[in-house]
């Protein structure tokens, strides 16, 4: 260039730049809504005897994360999950809901080293509707009864791979409030002392979020928690099959296994362990 311009024939084009400096934008939005069917008829007179059923689930799962690519994240998530079925059985309700979930996590991390990083995690749960026995007004569990409040403190492990994210908060410190706030609700089933609204525990938590792609359509997408007080144990194991058939329709697959040691046993739940499972079809998309 310094030649060039040591040429007695060069001329100074005189064109105009401008630089223009573009604000990067450290925030990602993400938001994934699903409504599915299920539905099975029996007749009356069917050889093996059943019931027919209508099984309707909606869902919605919306996130908004902050990274500036170099020490601060921000992740926060908003679940949605509510399921309604019909039985012939249940002369007393017209639809009851089996699957009925609301879940607000924020985290908030800072850098420590390599895909370490110190992380503070709050976490609400509860229901929206009311879920009762079958033949039966007596209510099971309804908003805020049971409700969840966490709080942990300690170190989140972060991978983020071409087909596989990756997300282990180890808290060795780690609170939670439980509130039933429905007086006819049974405070008990859940560990909280009759004639008391709320259970404060403290201990140490384990939660791993990990979401696989293992085809381009079929996608696998997984919640372990483990609470310790020490005394006691609760851990949930949430896992959703996603089986994308086109860019509206799929069919899922959702597992839910659950152990909870503080919760007394009598003679129609006589294990700690506890399963729900649902499979469906019907309306998905992303955006």
């Amino acid at each position: 260039m310094t030649d060039l311009i040591k040429e007695p024939n060069w001329n100074d084009p005189g064109v105009n730049q401008n630089l223009v400096i573009r604000k990067p934008n450290f925030w990602k939005h993400s938001a994934s809504a699903s409504l599915q069917f299920t539905q099975n008829y029996i007749s009356s007179n069917w050889y093996k005897g059943g019931e027919s059923n209508n099984t309707m689930l909606s869902g919605l799962d919306i996130s908004l994360n902050y990274d500036d690519k170099q020490r601060i994240q921000f992740d926060n998530r908003l679940e949605w999950k509510l399921g309604f079925t019909t039985s012939r059985s249940d002369t007393v309700h017209k639809y009851k809901t089996n699957t009925d979930l609301i879940r607000l996590t924020s985290k908030f991390g800072i850098k420590a080293f390599s895909s370490w990083y110190y992380t503070v995690q709050t976490e609400l749960s509860t229901q929206l509707f009311g879920n009762y026995k079958t033949n039966s007004h007596e209510v099971n569990s309804s908003f805020l009864a049971p409700g969840y409040l966490k709080v942990d403190l300690g170190m989140d492990f972060k991978k983020n791979l071409k087909n596989l994210t990756f997300s282990a908060v180890i808290s060795p410190l780690s609170y939670k409030l439980t509130y039933v706030g429905d007086d006819d609700v049974d405070e008990t089933k859940f560990g909280v002392e009759e004639g008391k609204r709320s259970k404060n525990d403290l201990g140490s938590n384990l939660q791993i979020n990990s979401k696989w792609t293992i085809l381009s359509n079929i996608t696998w997408e997984t919640r372990l928690s483990y609470f310790t007080t020490y005394e006691r144990a609760e851990a949930e194991w949430e896992n959703t099959f996603n089986f994308q058939l086109n860019r509206y329709l799929s069919t899922k697959l959702f597992v839910h296994a659950r152990f909870d040691d503080g919760v007394e046993r009598d003679e129609d739940n006589d294990s700690f362990f506890q399963l729900s499972e649902l499979l469906s079809f019907g309306l998905s998309y992303s955006f």
